[in-house]
């Protein structure tokens, strides 16, 4: 199973479901590498029934030397959060742009499934570039009944900040919340001024300790923690039935982000009758994206001259 983050692929193994079907399914990833080998053992010795991993494995020599000898009976091949394939193959983690090549090792027989909540017209493209031409493509209705969408401009950051103290209670009240933010700094600087204002809120992003990284996920997914302040980092697919409401602290690079990510709340209707989603759209915005855009851009025509 090809997924994209860490985080997710936690949420999955400890998934009520899993825990149903009893399947033995394991990860590998650069925060357990001291359980690699006993991984490798075990899925040799025909002891573990799935596992997960970054598309960046299969391209890493000790993972194929491992798993060379089991190719050829891999019965189920699945990526998870298939719009990655576009959304982050042309940018950032351009393995998932060289997945078709590994697809080509398997047995005619091998099973393909791809998995996404935003597969637009675009993204069915690239996937069946990827995984196959002869997919089919099955769709599942896009409205949530329990759901409410909500966009207020500010002039300024102050003003974000203070909506968010004057009308977290209000949402707190209904379950926990995530606010997402463009850069690693909004987060530290959101999170340091709910936290003086007497909320339980934390920080959460890929630079942080593995260790600590855990222990969040751990505690919110046990409801220790009110409101998550993140990046990207966190939250793609995470399954948790009483995630009230998804705050955007600046308006997310694209559509299909945004869709993904307000797509975390409302998820259990019976817990979560009127979830809500709310951006909260500044002057500043655009500047940040721009930032994040205008190096690819230098490097482009760098590598064309």
């Amino acid at each position: 199973i090809i997924c994209p983050l860490i985080a997710l692929m936690r949420n999955h193994i400890e998934s009520a479901t899993v825990a149903k079907t009893q399947l033995s399914v394991r990860e590998i990833n650069s925060e357990n590498e001291k359980e690699w080998t006993k991984i490798y053992a075990d899925i040799k010795a025909d002891k573990v029934d799935a596992i997960m991993i970054a598309p960046e494995k299969l391209y890493n020599t000790r993972f194929l030397s491992e798993i060379k000898d089991i190719i050829p009976y891999i019965s189920l091949f699945v990526v998870d959060e298939a719009h990655c394939i576009s959304d982050w193959g042309h940018d950032f983690r351009v393995s998932f742009r060289r997945i078709v090549k590994f697809v080509q090792r398997f047995s005619p027989n091998t099973a393909i499934l791809a998995t996404t909540a935003t597969a637009n017209d675009r993204v069915v493209r690239d996937i069946k570039y990827q995984l196959g031409k002869d997919l089919e493509v099955l769709r599942g209705d896009m409205n949530r009944e329990n759901f409410a969408i909500d966009i207020i401009r500010f002039g300024s950051d102050y003003g974000k900040l203070r909506w968010l103290v004057r009308n977290l209670p209000n949402l707190n009240k209904k379950g926990c919340g995530i606010i997402y933010c463009l850069t690693v700094k909004d987060c530290k600087k959101v999170t340091k001024y709910l936290v003086e204002q007497g909320f339980n809120a934390r920080a959460y992003y890929a630079r942080l300790d593995p260790k600590e990284k855990q222990q969040i996920e751990s505690d919110f997914q046990s409801d220790k923690i009110d409101v998550l302040i993140a990046t990207i980092a966190f939250g793609m697919g995470v399954d948790k039935k009483n995630i009230a409401y998804v705050v955007h602290f600046q308006q997310p690079a694209g559509v299909i982000a945004y869709y993904q990510q307000i797509g975390r709340a409302g998820r259990n209707i019976k817990s979560v009758p009127d979830a809500k989603a709310i951006m909260l759209v500044g002057d500043d915005d655009n500047d940040t994206n721009i930032y994040f855009i205008t190096p690819c851009i230098k490097i482009s025509r760098a590598e064309k001259t």
